[in-house]
């Protein structure tokens, strides 16, 4: 990757410099009171964090990406008095086989990130979890070249492992713990019934052809037909063979399978699940839409509408509109809002602002300016996911 996309030592100062002015409001237009002349920061009270500082969270959307129930991301250390600092896995994020490959998390203070407790933990949680996503990107080329030698493995279950990450890579599908018990059914990537998809040598002048139906999160219903390559089309149909429609079409397959192995895959990196897939494929894609999209010399309105469009292929891809009928504006750009805010890296946003000379106005509100401070701050126009 090129030397832009790293965090090196003058970007980490720029993170600490800039985000030491931050300054949170409690609710949405309600400024903090003044805390008092020479009162110790440990007589702040930290409460809860409120309902309205929730940014732009749809109600039943999970937060994407969010770091596993076991792992306890940037919490402060009792005797730091307030003032911890992000302690990451491997002297960093991520740390690469190669040093000069490596993506670094600099040691920023809570307190330089937001001064509001329930916005501290987000803003450490968001920085982490793009870096993760980052570094993903670097190691992709490594981990396709992986899940493709398992298609052709004797053992059932590597086959299935292999071609379940090919399906979560391409199609950005989500693991899919599988439910019991009275729970609503609603499906991922490795609880999967053989019912949801049917296979078709050809279909519309293309080979191998896989037709997806089935309830996702949320019981939004993804539909869609891909051709896939070859061998993972008979993988699928080896793995159907002798089955019942309501048996699973991954047997030998579940997320804590799958998200062990992916810890132990590139060395140095603990921290890869499912999930950041789903973060990494969203950023990369908007990106590339943004540089395909949007000219510097187009009007504000046209850049305005490349950004729209750019974010409606995230959201696509995300499955984040098939339950969207016409008319239902108001859906749509809940869902648009939901890709803007949980799965783009906002360090491309800010710098795509820079470049085109569009305010960040226009893209963010008062509170989600806030809660992206350490991107703004941090950002210059030629920052690369």
């Amino acid at each position: 990757m090129a030397d832009s996309d790293e965090l090196n030592d003058s970007n980490v100062d720029e993170i600490q410099e800039g985000l030491s002015n931050v300054c949170i409001e409690d609710e949405v237009g309600k400024p903090k009171a003044k805390e008092e002349v020479g009162k110790p920061k440990a007589e702040k009270e930290v409460g809860k964090p409120k309902a309205e500082d929730k940014v732009g969270k749809p109600e039943a959307e999970e937060e994407v990406g969010k770091p596993e129930a076991e792992e306890e991301v940037g919490k402060p250390k009792a005797e730091d008095e307030g003032v911890g600092k992000l302690e990451a896995k491997d002297e960093g994020v991520v740390k690469s086989e190669a040093k000069d490959e490596g993506v670094g998390e600099p040691d920023i203070k809570e307190e330089d990130i937001i001064s509001s407790p329930s916005s501290k933990l987000e803003g450490e949680k968001d920085f982490k979890k793009f870096q993760i996503a980052r570094n993903l990107k670097k190691h992709i080329i490594r981990i396709r070249d992986s899940y493709k030698k398992d298609w052709k493995s004797k053992e059932m279950s590597v086959r299935q492992r292999g071609v379940a990450l090919y399906l979560i890579d391409r199609l950005v599908f989500r693991a899919g713990n599988k439910k019991s018990g009275n729970k609503v059914a609603t499906f991922g990537c490795c609880s999967l019934r053989c019912e949801h998809i049917k296979l078709h040598d050809q279909k519309n002048g293309k080979e191998y052809v896989v037709e997806f139906d089935f309830p996702g999160k949320c019981n939004i219903r993804y539909q869609n037909e891909v051709p896939v390559e070859e061998t993972v089309y008979k993988n699928l149909e080896s793995f159907m063979e002798n089955k019942e429609g309501s048996e699973d079409l991954f047997d030998c397959l579940d997320t804590s399978i799958l998200n062990s192995y992916l810890s132990t895959l590139i060395p140095g990196f603990p921290e890869l699940t499912v999930k950041v897939f789903r973060t990494c494929n969203a950023s990369s894609t908007f990106q590339d839409q943004l540089k395909k999209l949007s000219k510097e010399g187009d009007s504000i309105k046209n850049k305005m509408l490349a950004f729209k469009v750019a974010n409606k292929q995230v959201a696509v891809l995300c499955n984040h509109q098939h339950a969207v009928s016409k008319g239902h504006e108001t859906i749509m750009e809940e869902y648009l809002k939901t890709s803007l805010l949980h799965y783009i890296d906002p360090r491309i946003v800010v710098a795509w602002c820079k470049k085109m000379e569009v305010t960040l106005e226009e893209i963010y509100t008062e509170t989600e300016r806030k809660k992206f401070q350490w991107a703004i701050n941090s950002t210059e126009s030629d920052y690369e996911f």
